[in-house]
C-alpha cells in the first residue's frame, strides 16, 4: 500500500526505468480511499495493462517483482508505504469439512451467492498443503480466474477481489465457521544433512558476512539515510 504521491514527484520520475515507470503509471490510476491512500495488493496492481509483462511466473516471483519496483519508488521519495493494515485475517476452520460448513450456512439464511463464495474459500483452505499459506490474492485468483470478470466485479462492488475475500473471511469468523486469531506455525527438521540447527547456523553466518560487507562498503551509514549497494 502507498499513500498520496505528489504531482511534482511524479514529474521527476525517470520514464525510461521500465518496470518502475510502469508501476508508477499503474499506481496513478488506482482509486484512493477517503484518506487519500492507495491500498492494493501485488496481484491487483499487476492486473494493470502497464504491468502485463510482469505477470508471468509463480505468485512469489510476481510479488517480488512488484515489491522491488515499489521499494525503488519509496527510496527515491515518490511514495511512502504503510503495511500496518488492519484488514488482514489470520485463522483456521472451525468446521471439519464442507458438509458441516454447508449445514451451518443453512442456519444463517445466507444468499446462494454468499454461500458459494464461502464454500469456495473453504475449499481452497482445506486443499492447502500443511506447510503452505494462502494470501487474499491467491484465494481471489482461484475463485475468479477470469481477468475480465475480476474487473467487472470491481466496478460493480467498488471493492477489489482481495478485499471481497478479506471481508468474507471476517464474516465467516463472525459466523463461527472460521476461528479468528494469530496463527503461527514452524516446521523443523531435527536430524539429517539439512537439520534446523545447521540451517540456522548457515543463515547466521550469511547474515554476519552480509553485515560485514555493508559496514565495509559504507562505514558511516548511521544517519538513517538510504544507501545504494551493488548486489
Amino acid at each position: 500500500p502507498a499513500d498520496a504521491i505528489s504531482s511534482s514527484a511524479w514529474a521527476r520520475f525517470p520514464r525510461s526505468s521500465n518496470a518502475r515507470s510502469n508501476a508508477s503509471c499503474a499506481l496513478k490510476r488506482v482509486k484512493r480511499n477517503e484518506k487519500g491512500e492507495i491500498v492494493i495488493t501485488s496481484d491487483e496492481l499487476l492486473r494493470d495493462d502497464e504491468l502485463a509483462d510482469q505477470r508471468g511466473g509463480p505468485a512469489e516471483i510476481r510479488d517480488t517483482k512488484v515489491k522491488t519496483a515499489i521499494s525503488w519508488l519509496e527510496r527515491a521519495g515518490f511514495l511512502q508505504r504503510n503495511q500496518n493494515l488492519t484488514d488482514i485475517f489470520q485463522g483456521r476452520p472451525l468446521v471439519a469439512n464442507l458438509d458441516e460448513a454447508s449445514a451451518r450456512m443453512a442456519e444463517l439464511n445466507l444468499s446462494p451467492a454468499v454461500q458459494r463464495l464461502w464454500r469456495g474459500i473453504l475449499r481452497q483452505i482445506f486443499n492447502l498443503p500443511q506447510d503452505q499459506g494462502l494470501s487474499a490474492d491467491s484465494i481471489a485468483e482461484g475463485l475468479f480466474p477470469d481477468a475480465e470478470r475480476l474487473k467487472q466485479m470491481e466496478i460493480a462492488t467498488g471493492q477489489t477481489p482481495a478485499q471481497l475475500v478479506i471481508q468474507a473471511l471476517h464474516d465467516m469468523a463472525e459466523a463461527r465457521i472460521l476461528d479468528r486469531g494469530l496463527m503461527l506455525s514452524a516446521i523443523f527438521r531435527p536430524r539429517g544433512n539439512h537439520n534446523a540447527a545447521k540451517v540456522l547456523e548457515t543463515i547466521i553466518a550469511v547474515e554476519e558476512r552480509l553485515l560485514a560487507i555493508m559496514r565495509s562498503e559504507d562505514p558511516d551509514a548511521d544517519d538513517g539515510r538510504w544507501v545504494s549497494l551493488s548486489v
